[in-house]
């Protein structure tokens, strides 16, 4: 294994929300998820098991759990490589995760071996445009012109709602004005108390590995038995 680098915090592509109905999170190029067929894709299957999302080329669909009986709240953070200006490290962390690393003097030097030694790489995807972006599956618009309410009829979907991406009309004001707001979200600063917020950042241009990491946190004690608990985080770093 190769030497792990120096990495220190790009503080201000820093941000955090709240995950209120899916703690799944789309990574890949912004220009690629802003993408009108991608956000189709998105907004059409993400009420269903995810196959045809998993099925996007050059993204990767990934997940951040804790148990935190509620809404988990996770914190995204950048980081530069030492001597570099541009990051090329970014985690999506769960903030009981986070604490609880803060607590107990984890490294990024550490969960990095850690993944890699243990193979967590899920996928690739190149950054091209010079940005990122963790695209919360549960980020919706009131202008979004794909019937993702509509689709749900008591506990399961209608899947006869559903129309080919081709049959919609890509002048259409509709998706014309979804696709301004869209953009405009995505230009203005990483919120830090938003909900289901998209976090964006400036990435050094390149192919990124993504890991979805599994990582034990403090034991459980019940009736005097310890039980080991787990939490799910991201990382996503630059590997060529």
């Amino acid at each position: 294994m190769k030497k792990v680098p120096n990495f220190i915090p790009y503080k201000k592509g820093e941000g955090s929300t709240s995950l209120t109905k899916d703690h799944n999170i789309v990574v890949g190029d912004l220009k690629k998820i802003l993408e009108i067929k991608t956000q189709y894709t998105i907004n059409t299957y993400k009420l269903e098991e995810h196959n045809q999302i998993r099925n996007i080329k050059d993204i990767k669909l990934t997940q951040i759990l804790a148990d935190d009986l509620g809404h988990p709240e996770y914190d995204f953070h950048p980081f530069v490589e030492n001597k570099k200006k541009t990051p090329t490290l970014f985690f999506g962390i769960h903030s009981y995760t986070s604490s609880y690393f803060d607590q107990n003097n984890f490294t990024l030097k550490t969960i990095i071996k850690n993944s890699i030694k243990n193979k967590k790489l899920i996928g690739k995807i190149p950054i091209t445009s010079g940005k990122i972006c963790f695209f919360p599956l549960a980020f919706d618009l009131p202008s979004n012109p794909f019937p993702t309410k509509l689709l749900i009829s008591g506990e399961e979907v209608n899947k006869d709602l559903i129309k080919p991406f081709e049959t919609y009309d890509l002048k259409d004001k509709e998706i014309i004005k979804f696709q301004k707001e869209l953009k405009k979200r995505t230009t203005k600063k990483n919120s830090f108390d938003g909900i289901d917020e998209i976090m964006t950042c400036v990435a050094e241009n390149g192919i990124y590995g993504v890991y979805n990491v599994e990582v034990r946190v403090k034991d459980e004690e019940y009736e005097g038995k310890k039980y080991s608990q787990y939490e799910s985080m991201i990382f996503v770093r630059k590997i060529k």
